[in-house]
């Protein structure tokens, strides 16, 4: 990672709320994102419609979401993944380094808080 950062290069990595901690502790200037879903019920949707893991599998999938939302707060910036052509804007502004519109940010800090209250683990 080290080299395409000193070659200029940006760099995006998927990682938990836990990785994204520690890679800012290293590379302080990183930029941190955290998607969220639109509501945990729609999570659920999204996954059994993909129809590739079990009832079980999905369960903990959820599970793991919310424990994860708990902590989206320790994040530069939260995408709301109401639509993926938004999400994906969205993300596309934050690469190239501009601002998302503060009302979709508004919009993604009630969401996560409304996750939240709705969805005690």
């Amino acid at each position: 990672m080290s080299d395409k950062l000193s070659k200029g290069y940006d760099v995006m990595l998927e990682l938990d709320w836990q990785g994204a901690l520690q890679v800012k502790k290293s590379y302080p200037e990183a930029i941190t994102v955290f998607v969220l879903p639109p509501s945990i019920k729609e999570l659920e949707v999204r996954l059994r419609n993909r129809r590739q893991d079990s009832k079980e599998t999905i369960s903990k999938k959820i599970s793991f979401a919310k424990e994860e939302i708990q902590k989206s707060n320790k994040f530069d910036v939260l995408i709301l993944n109401n639509s993926f052509k938004d999400a994906l804007n969205d993300l596309k502004q934050v690469v190239t380094e501009q601002d998302i519109a503060e009302e979709r940010q508004e919009e993604a800090l009630r969401v996560a808080s409304k996750l939240l209250e709705d969805a005690p683990i």
